[in-house]
């Protein structure tokens, strides 16, 4: 069967984003000859190797080093070697990895006040996204900057999902499962503990063999993630949209002032021109992974009692304030997404 990675035009998808190219179009990095002043950009990805997409990301490592005259070149650790994403935060931290893409969870270590992107039953379709993306993220760059990050592009990997070996159809149905718990996420901590579900907390790169032991049987993940890290081959339903899965392209900032003026604005200037379009094909992937997982059996399952999630998401949403983000913030952000009205059944709504 045709790679899903196949559909995407590998110079866009390869060189916008260099921390995102390698969470969804995994390839080698092919040794280069290194000029005498070349620095190795050191990224890390939670994704495995995957030799079908390597002639993309061969093309995307070649594309970075004529970009920058052979200056710069990657190096990739692949599939949780460098461990999670709080380990890869760390070592990022310490100059040990240089880049990655990293979620919205991870993010908040550095930018607290992002997490409203997160913010449960807020956003119910692209338009809404993208206009509180444009308001907000000059200000999330300049806090990240100040505290030793640039983050390149930020961008959502798909449509948030739930993924279970039975259906979820009601808050109830949690309790008679074994839900998996995303140990840095606040935001689902706090949802199970609301709805009276004690979850399961296990690291990233561990869900696939949870899920194959039984120690879980419920998984949260876009159609595109869940399907990079195999978790739908061990489940048989997915619910209706519950929001998006949201992140960046991070890269530390002690590596960018390793770079010179030149090749810095010649990436920014990469990612700019390319940045809207690569945000597109990828939700078009997400898409199109989505309708191949029906296609191949796994179950869509409408919710019963919409009100009771709305209400779910309401209270959860209500909860975080000034915990992980300030009142003032989501004000900002209800007011933004008032002038893009919820239209179901559009190309831009996800609902």
């Amino acid at each position: 069967m045709r790679s899903v990675y196949a559909s995407l035009r590998e110079p866009v998808f390869v060189i916008s984003l260099l921390a995102a190219i390698f969470l969804f179009s995994p390839g080698p990095a092919v040794p280069q000859a290194r000029a005498a002043n070349q620095i190795v950009l050191r990224i890390a990805t939670a994704v495995p190797r995957t030799a079908s997409s390597a002639r993309y990301a061969k093309k995307g490592i070649k594309r970075l080093e004529q970009l920058t005259n052979n200056r710069i070149t990657a190096r990739v650790y692949w599939g949780g070697a460098a461990g999670d994403e709080e380990t890869v935060l760390r070592k990022m931290r310490l100059g040990q990895v240089d880049a990655s893409y990293l979620g919205l969870d991870i993010i908040r270590n550095f930018v607290p006040q992002a997490m409203v992107m997160g913010a449960p039953q807020t956003y119910t379709t692209y338009q809404q996204v993208d206009a509180v993306r444009e308001a907000l993220t000059p200000e999330f760059n300049r806090i990240a900057y100040s505290r030793g990050f640039i983050i390149l592009s930020w961008g959502d990997a798909g449509i948030l999902r739930i993924f279970s070996v039975k259906p979820i159809k009601r808050l109830k149905d949690f309790a008679r499962m074994r839900p998996w718990v995303y140990r840095h996420s606040p935001l689902l901590k706090q949802f199970y503990r609301l709805i009276g579900c004690s979850g399961v907390p296990i690291g990233l790169n561990d869900v696939y063999s949870a899920l194959q032991s039984g120690l879980v049987d419920v998984v949260w993940g876009s159609a595109l993630t869940t399907s990079l890290m195999r978790w739908h081959v061990k489940t048989e339903y997915v619910s209706e949209p519950t929001g998006l899965l949201q992140g960046g392209a991070v890269i530390t900032r002690r590596f960018w002032d390793t770079m010179g003026e030149r090749d810095r604005k010649a990436i920014v200037r990469m990612v700019e021109q390319e940045r809207e379009k690569l945000q597109e094909e990828m939700r078009d992937v997400d898409d199109a992974m989505y309708k191949r997982l029906l296609r191949r059996g796994i179950k869509p399952v409408n919710f019963e009692r919409t009100d009771e999630w709305l209400a779910a998401g309401k209270r959860l949403r209500e909860k975080m304030v000034g915990r992980l983000y300030s009142r003032e913030i989501l004000s900002r952000v209800e007011k933004i997404i008032a002038q893009y009205p919820d239209r179901p059944g559009t190309p831009e709504s996800f609902r």
